[in-house]
């Protein structure tokens, strides 16, 4: 069966969990954030209002939007002027359709889902928010009510390693959330927003399509099969070389949807570091170059086509000679590997 219909291209909030800064999460975020923009959606990030004192190996002060007020924790200090300034961004950046937040901003991000559910003007156009690492905070702000109804879906992630934040604890928001607009996202790490290509993915199919569900760490996603369905069967040799090119390149390198590039391939992205400063050293957040290698089904016996994306025909007509000798050697290069 086909994927549901897209949602629609969103402006996404992304709130930054406790003692970090937007540019902090945006660094961290990075993968899912190419993920959201290359499907059309805009990611805007925030600083929260309260500034902590600066801990070792700070170079700017860090953000909380909020402080515990006794030691059961159950009280906030400082969500009044937070929760102003949330209704300040979203009247001079906004309207927002989506939120993303962590930790102490997915707490955050739940009390605006139920804000938004009681028809609070302010944020009535929020749809949907992925929340993770997340918890439940009574606030005099949020409506007591027993669920948010249909009209707000939230994905919850929930990573099984977490300390600082249970995953039972984070699960315990579904409680909060009617069950037809529940997805449930699990993975095996700690007290982190999952960034791998995956969980990149995972995140922009929920802001993509209207359809919930329950997505358990080790879950085949469509396109990441074992030989089923949409899925793509590939020799242990050749899975062994995508895994060391993980290790090799991390962050740097992500696996695209092989539906992009014809079926039984597997389309493989690297960031080019520079190369956005050189096009354009005055706006280089405006382009995201990446070398891709679409490996075909047959590889190694036919090796992979080459291509550059993310780079604007204007630039690639005046750069075309040295970009296309570049992704040439690049692709010698892994047959020759």
């Amino acid at each position: 069966p086909g994927r549901p219909p897209r949602a629609g291209p969103m402006r996404i909030l992304a709130l930054h969990g406790n003692r970090q800064n937007g540019e902090v999460f945006r660094t961290r975020l990075g993968p899912v954030v190419r993920r959201l923009e290359d499907a059309g959606h805009r990611v805007f990030f925030v600083d929260a209002p309260h500034e902590v004192p600066m801990g070792p190996g700070d170079e700017v002060p860090m953000r909380t939007w909020w402080t515990r007020e006794g030691g059961d924790g159950a009280g906030t200090s400082g969500w009044d002027e937070s929760l102003a300034a949330l209704r300040g961004v979203w009247t001079s950046r906004g309207p927002f359709q989506g939120i993303v937040g962590f930790s102490q901003g997915a707490a955050a991000g739940l009390i605006l889902c139920e804000l938004a559910d009681a028809a609070d003007a302010s944020f009535a156009s929020l749809r949907c928010a992925v929340l993770c690492a997340g918890y439940a905070l009574p606030s005099r702000d949020a409506i007591d009510r027993p669920a948010i109804s249909g009209r707000v879906r939230v994905m919850l992630i929930a990573g099984d390693a977490d300390e600082a934040v249970p995953p039972a604890e984070t699960l315990a928001c579904a409680s909060r959330v009617h069950p037809s607009t529940v997805t449930i996202y699990r993975h095996s790490g700690n007290h982190l927003f999952p960034a791998k290509s995956r969980d990149a993915r995972a995140v922009a199919d929920f802001f993509d399509a209207e359809e919930v569900g329950t997505l358990e760490f080790g879950t085949p996603l469509p396109g990441d099969g074992d030989g089923d369905g949409d899925g793509i069967a590939i020799p242990e040799e050749v899975a062994e070389e995508f895994a060391a090119l993980a290790a090799i390149f991390d962050e740097e390198m992500r696996t695209e949807s092989p539906a992009d590039d014809g079926p039984g391939s597997t389309t493989l992205s690297f960031t080019l570091p520079g190369v956005a400063e050189a096009m354009d050293p005055t706006d280089p957040s405006s382009y995201d170059p990446r070398l891709v290698l679409i490996v075909p089904r047959e590889y190694p016996a036919a090796l992979p086509a080459t291509s550059l994306r993310g780079v604007p025909r204007a630039v690639a007509d005046r750069m075309r000679t040295e970009l296309e000798a570049t992704a040439r050697e690049a692709g010698e290069s892994w047959g020759a590997g």
